[in-house]
């Protein structure tokens, strides 16, 4: 959602249109990679959050700790598709995720 504003302008001693998007909500997100056999933790994996299935437009990214886990803080409302990847392993890439 968009909002206008008029903001004074001490330059030019007139109001100046100003259009802002409203600040949304936002979401801790704790993500967390296991090995699908042991069912333990994966350290090192790095993770990419994303706003496109195809893995241009990412908007956030860590790498999972000795737990196998990263922590992001999302707007809510949005679909991301989340892409992990990590030498010798093999991920099924993008796993999509709604806040």
């Amino acid at each position: 959602m968009t909002d206008t504003f008029y903001v004074w302008n001490r330059d030019t001693s007139q109001y100046d249109e100003v259009s802002m998007i409203a600040a949304t909500s936002m979401e801790t997100v704790t993500y967390t990679e296991t090995d699908e056999n042991s069912g333990l933790a994966i350290e090192n994996v790095t993770v990419s959050v994303c706003a496109d299935a195809g893995g241009t437009d990412v908007v956030a990214q860590g790498i999972t700790d000795e737990n196998g886990e990263v922590v992001f803080l999302l707007p809510t409302g949005q679909t991301y598709y989340v892409f992990r990847r990590k030498n010798g392993y093999r991920f099924d890439n993008p796993l999509v995720y709604t806040t």
